[in-house]
């Protein structure tokens, strides 16, 4: 099973925003972060790259099908599966928030665990969460209060679902 990774920013909560500018800002680790848990970005990981300037920078390839190698800094970055596509399943019992692959949708039990980055400083750490009514419950990061937010806000910020796209091909894609 592929786990949820769950960037989480300031104030322990989730936001897409947030999760964004985390992967962009430290995508030197990144892809060793998610393949560590099964999921692969080093198609799309071309190391640093001057692109005829004084300055080394990382750099990606659309995976969209123009296969540009660009900076990652004009990459726009996007949902693999569209938010308005995500899907879960709900099961009976404990286990962890996740999916079996990429394409299927995310397992979710009345309670369970989830793996959340720390916006602040990237560590990881398991947060126990509850399920309920398509709403989920779990401890903030580095507080000591409880937060809830609906499921689909919550795996919108799956990092297993994002991808770097060049601009083009992400506008020409529309919400697929």
């Amino acid at each position: 099973m592929i786990p949820a990774i769950i960037v989480m920013g300031p104030g322990g909560g989730t936001d897409f925003n947030t999760a964004r500018t985390f992967i962009i800002n430290n995508w030197d680790v990144f892809p060793g972060i998610l393949e560590s848990y099964g999921v692969s970005l080093t198609s799309m990981f071309e190391g640093t790259r001057d692109f005829e300037s004084n300055t080394q920078w990382n750099a990606f390839r659309c995976p969209a099908g123009c296969n540009r190698i660009l900076p990652l800094d004009c990459a726009d970055l996007d949902h693999m599966k569209a938010r308005a596509t995500i899907s879960c399943v709900k099961k009976p019992g404990q286990g962890g928030l996740g999916r079996l692959n990429t394409l299927t949708p995310w397992e979710v039990y009345d309670s369970g665990a989830f793996l959340a980055i720390n916006y602040q400083n990237g560590a990881t750490e398991m947060l126990n969460y509850t399920y309920n009514a398509g709403s989920i419950t779990y401890k903030k990061i580095g507080f000591n209060t409880n937060a809830t937010s609906a499921l689909n806000d919550l795996l919108a910020c799956d990092a297993t679902n994002l991808q770097p796209l060049c601009p083009r091909c992400n506008r020409s894609k529309g919400a697929k």
